[in-house]
This record gives structure tokens, sequence and C-alpha cells, in this order.
């Protein structure tokens, strides 16, 4: 049974846009420290819960573009305040160079980030309350919100899906236009929205089982378990290349987030991109299985596109996999010559990789260009085909590879460095010491040729100070030997003329 608040409570209450305002003003971690009653409690937290599973989410996404530039956040709200890895999300995503700043003042934080919203500004994207200082201030609710509107722009927006009436339809209304068709039929899933709607998980493993039967048995999911539903689907969807963006905590909970769940769903679009024709009836679910029977005779149609695709991408392939093996070679010795290499790596990435970067992306297209039009006309995809997610991944290898070979040289710089300093040294320390045995020598002349107008105890003092002289050479002298022997041990060219002076 509702409870009904009496009028003296419904006076007392506290508006919910009020908490909100109160919360902000007052910096409270969380909303629910300020509600009055149950109501607002549970509308609050579900509110918190909401940013908690988008901080979640869109880290994830974020995280999954910024591998292209081998970088990597941890903390939403914390990594975005300087502004680099903002900006470096947004080169990787338009390919595209925005300037920056390198210092670490607040001014150059705030420009870097002005730099950033600018760049989204010259493409159109609308920015609503969106401030540097915000983001900079690591401000959680407008970090969330200039997230998703990078997501929408650079992910959604972009889909459209074709009617069976020959109409587009775009961005999020396209997306559920086609997830309606691609789990029509299934029993027990009705999409119609991306919260409550996939909850169970039912309509993550139908998307899956319309493409890909062989990898879901759908007749098996069990309705009420939810949590092993969405387990089965991500881990199935992760197997063919859909980033894991979600987990089942996630998603099985009395409001999911929406936006979460679009982006989710978009990642799977990508990978199927297929609007299947209106099934006739529930024997449609396998109807992929027989169309393999005849794809022999269907692909024969596309197979020279796809042999020029093939002949692009693994060309492609190739330079990305020797260049990779290169950068992964650490066999250059101790006197390689350190400048050579690091200018080899600088043409690189000045020079070639950019070039390449560029044919990576035209490649990718194409295969998703001709992998939608098999999907709309039923076709197969020859077997051999290079994978366009095989070429990203590929592509990510090798700018570790080429990260961790300029870290190799820089060490080797250092070490290199490091011994000719230590060369020189030694040969002060050399220079030192000759001069100290010189003293001493002097020194002992000079009692032996005046012994006879000393009286004894000038002599004992005397002895005394030569010996400690000695002692100090012959400590210094151990000193330049340990010198000389890490010299051998990194095999400097003049260690051994060292150990002869």
């Amino acid at each position: 049974m509702a409870y009904n608040l009496t009028e003296e409570e419904e006076k007392n209450r506290v508006p919910i846009v009020k908490l909100m305002e109160r919360r902000e003003s007052q910096g409270y971690t969380s909303w629910t420290n300020t509600a009055p009653d149950l109501a607002d409690r549970a509308v609050l937290r579900i509110a918190d819960e909401r940013d908690e599973v988008q901080k979640k989410t869109f880290t994830k996404w974020v995280n999954q573009n910024l591998r292209k530039v081998n970088k990597k956040i941890s903390d939403l709200y914390k990594d975005f305040r300087d502004g680099h890895n903002l900006i470096s999300l947004l080169e990787a995503l338009s390919g595209e160079k925005i300037p920056r700043e390198r210092g670490r003042l607040r001014v150059h934080r705030l420009q870097n980030v002005g730099n950033a919203l600018r760049f989204l500004e010259q493409k159109k994207v609308m920015l609503v309350n969106i401030r540097s200082d915000e983001i900079v201030n690591g401000n959680p609710k407008l970090t969330l919100g200039l997230v998703w509107t990078i997501i929408l722009h650079f992910q959604i927006s972009d889909i459209v899906v074709e009617s069976h009436v020959g109409e587009q339809v775009q961005a999020k209304d396209g997306l559920m236009f086609w997830a309606k068709c691609v789990t029509e039929g299934y029993p027990g899933v009705t999409i119609n929205n991306f919260g409550q709607s996939w909850r169970d998980g039912l309509a993550f493993n139908a998307v899956l089982h319309r493409n890909r039967p062989d990898l879901i048995d759908f007749k098996s999911l069990n309705p009420r378990n939810h949590r092993g539903n969405l387990e089965n689907a991500f881990a199935v969807a992760e197997s063919v290349g859909v980033p894991r963006l979600l987990d089942p905590e996630d998603v099985d909970v009395a409001s999911p987030d929406e936006k979460s769940i679009l982006m989710y769903v978009s990642s799977l679009y990508d990978v199927f991109p297929k609007v299947p024709a209106p099934p006739v009836q529930q024997a449609t679910v396998t109807m992929h299985k027989s169309s393999v029977q005849h794809s022999s005779v269907v692909v024969s149609s596309s197979e020279p596109v796809w042999e020029a695709y093939q002949q692009e991408a693994r060309s492609l392939m190739d330079w990305i996999q020797q260049t990779t093996i290169k950068m992964d070679d650490r066999n250059f010795d101790q006197h390689a010559d350190i400048k050579k290499l690091q200018s080899e790596l600088t043409h690189l990435r000045s020079q070639d990789v950019p070039t390449k970067l560029a044919d990576l992306r035209k490649t990718v297209a194409k295969y998703h260009k001709l992998n939608t039009e098999l999907h709309k006309t039923g076709q197969m995809r020859p077997p051999s085909v290079v994978h366009a997610r095989e070429l990203e991944s590929a592509w990510e290898k090798l700018i570790t590879a080429e990260q961790q070979r300029e870290n190799a040289l820089q060490a080797l710089l250092s070490r290199n460095r490091h011994l000719s300093e230590l060369g020189q040294k030694i040969l002060d320390q050399i220079e030192s010491v000759n001069l100290d045995l010189d003293s001493v020598e002097s020194q002992i002349k000079e009692v032996e040729g005046s012994s006879g107008r000393l009286t004894g105890a000038d002599i004992k003092r005397t002895i005394e100070v030569i010996e400690g002289n000695i002692m100090t050479c012959k400590n210094n002298i151990r000193t330049l030997f340990s010198n000389v022997q890490q010299l051998k041990e990194g095999q400097f060219e003049g260690w051994k003329d060292l150990l002869k002076k």
C-alpha cells in the first residue's frame, strides 16, 4: 500500500531539486545524506548509483580508445583535469592534432581543456553549460556530461539504419530500430527502451544468437537468472570483439542506466550492423545456418571486392607486424649509435606512422562498409579475410612496442652518458691521486734530508702525517679500481686504458 504524506509532512518536505542544489553547494559526496524521507532517499540513491555506473562504463570506453595512443586513465574525474588525456582521447577519435600546453599550472590546465572544448565546438558539437574550469575542478556531473557528449558525437550520431521500407533512421532511434529488428521473434524479448528491456539479459543474448547462433544456446537461458544471462552475453560478445563495457551488476538493478546500455548496444551494432528481414516464423532464429549452406554460391559475386580489400589489409598487416618485430628488437649493443636509432624512431613516428594510420582507418572503414553490404544481401564473408579488429589490435601492439623501444633507447642513452661521466671522473681522480703520491714522496724526501735537525718528537709527528696521507691515497686508489670495474661491467670502450693508468 502506498504511503500518503500528511499535510504537515507535505508542507515540510524538501523538494528534490532543492536537495540536489544543497548537495552541490555543500559538497556532499552522496545526495542521500540530505534526503529527509524515504521517497527522496530512494530517488537520490538511484541517481548516485547511475553516476557510479556511468563513471565505470565511460572510463572503460575512454580507455578502449586511449589504447590507440598507448594511454590509460584510472579516475575519470581526476585524470581529465589537466586536459592532456581529454585531448589525447579526441585525437584518437578524430585522427587530428590539438594544441596543448606542457606546463602544470592551473592556467595551463584551463588552456588545455579550453582547446579540447573549442575543438568540439568546431565539430559542431553542442556543449551545454560545460566550462573549462568545471572540468579542471573535477566536477563529476559535468565531466560525465562531457564524456557522454563525446560518445554521442563519435560513436552514436553516425549510426544510420535503413528500414524495410527504405527510410533511414539515425543515431539513437536507428539503434532502437536495429535492436527491435534483430531481436524480433525471440520469446521473452520486447525492446521498448535502453533500460529495463535489457535487464534480464535475454535481449543481449538474442542479438548475439541472431548473428552467431553457434555461440549462444538461447533455449537454455533462464529468464529469472538475470546475472547469469548477462554474464553469458557479455563473455560471448567479448569473444567476438565487443569491448566489455558493462558487468552484470551494472544492468541487473531497479533502474538500469540507459546511457551505459545505449553505449554498449552501439558496440554490438559496430560488430553486427545487419538489419535482418522480418521473420515469417520463429524458425528465422536459425536462418543464418541455412544461408551458410549456399554461401559458396552467394559469395562469388562479392569475391572481387573482398579480394581487393584483402590485398590492402594483408599488405598493411605485414607492414605492422614487421615494424612491430623491429620495435621489439632490444639486441642493440652498448656501443650502438643511439642518436641514429632515435632518429630512425622519430622518422617512423613523424612520417610512416601517420601515413599508415590513415591507411588503417580507410581499410577498417572499407571492411565495415563491405560487411554491411553482405549483411543486407544475406551473403557470407570469405573465411580468410583479415578482420578489422585484427588490424586494430595489431596496430595497438605496434604503438606499445614503439613506446617501449623509445624507453629502452632512452635508458641506454642515459647509461652511456653515466659511464662517460664516470670515465671522466676517473681521469680526474687519477690526476688527483698522482698529485697526492708526489706530495707524499716529497714529504718523505724532506724528512730524510732534515732528520739531523729534527727532534724525535718532530720526526714522529711527520711520519704520522705521511702515513695518514698514504692511507688516503690507498683509499682513493681502491675507489678508482671500483669505478673502473663499473666501466668494465658496462662494456665502456676505454676501461682497459684507464686500468693501465
